[in-house]
């Protein structure tokens, strides 16, 4: 009997793997904090806590006070959330009380996503809180405003092998920046400069309507799955970066050539308008 467990567990965790979940899960950039750990490839911040039992204390309490707890280290993560190279959550907070109030209420309304319960009659619970909608609302600066729908000129077909072109000319949908061996370091706000110190992607590039949905980019380990994502669709531009800024390792610097390969394609100004951008780190 227990033989026949280990096969049929084994079974579901090779269809699991198949079916996509493992390698999603592979893939995904986690950074690890005191208090919990955010995801930087599914946008959101997650933290556990343990309640234990005692004397004349029911479950629905014990789970209450993992949950109370688990809130509590929601919000010291959240706090600890990285905006841009010199900035986290908990700075801006100290000048804007409005910032805290909304998060903590926000983190209020989080269900619990998860429960585990023990052998001794402990419970533990895991929460997570997006950093997408309200949460990006609330810590995104002025400066990253909502961009006008960009319309794109139509040519005029005055010679047939003008009109071929265009027809069979694919667009670019997306940018991939392989960024492994950099040290970058994951955060809400980005800059990629070339090698002049001039910006290729940054707060001025981007809507901010998507930056709120869906952040300015996502971090993935895999460069070969993030050429599939669908983030920057079928057709990206891919390119390499060089390094870090000095002293902000949020901000990636790429070559002139690719920055120019960037900046030739039309279709540019709306996949970054749009933030389909994936950055690729160890």
């Amino acid at each position: 009997m227990k033989k026949s467990l280990i096969v049929f567990i084994g079974i579901c965790i090779v269809f699991i793997c198949r079916s996509g979940y493992c390698d999603e899960v592979d893939n995904d950039v986690s950074e690890y904090l005191e208090h919990g750990s955010v995801n930087w490839s599914q946008y959101y911040i997650q933290a556990r806590a343990t309640g234990y039992p005692s004397k004349n204390i029911t479950s629905h309490k014990i789970i209450a006070n993992a949950k109370k707890k688990a809130m509590q280290a929601l919000l010291e993560t959240a706090q600890s959330v990285r905006i841009d190279s010199f900035t986290l959550v908990k700075n801006l907070a100290a000048e804007n009380n409005e910032i805290l109030t909304g998060i903590t209420r926000m983190i209020q309304d989080a269900e619990i996503e998860d429960k585990k319960y023990m052998s001794d009659g402990a419970v533990e619970v895991v929460m997570h809180l997006s950093l997408n909608g309200g949460f990006a609302q609330l810590v995104l600066p002025d400066d990253i405003r909502q961009v006008e729908t960009i319309k794109q000129a139509v040519p005029v077909k005055k010679f047939s092998y003008f009109t071929y072109e265009i027809k069979t000319k694919k667009k670019y949908t997306g940018l991939v920046v392989d960024a492994k061996g950099i040290n970058v370091k994951p955060a809400m706000i980005i800059k990629i400069l070339d090698e002049n110190g001039k910006e290729v992607y940054g707060s001025a590039f981007v809507s901010r309507e998507y930056v709120v949905q869906s952040g300015m980019c996502r971090y993935v380990k895999s460069y070969e799955k993030s050429l599939k994502n669908l983030r920057v669709a079928d057709h990206p531009i891919t390119v390499k970066g060089l390094r870090t800024a000095e002293k902000k390792q949020t901000d990636i610097i790429i070559s002139n050539a690719d920055a120019a390969k960037i900046r030739s394609a039309p279709e540019h100004i709306i996949f970054l308008k749009n933030c389909r951008v994936i950055i690729v780190i160890d």
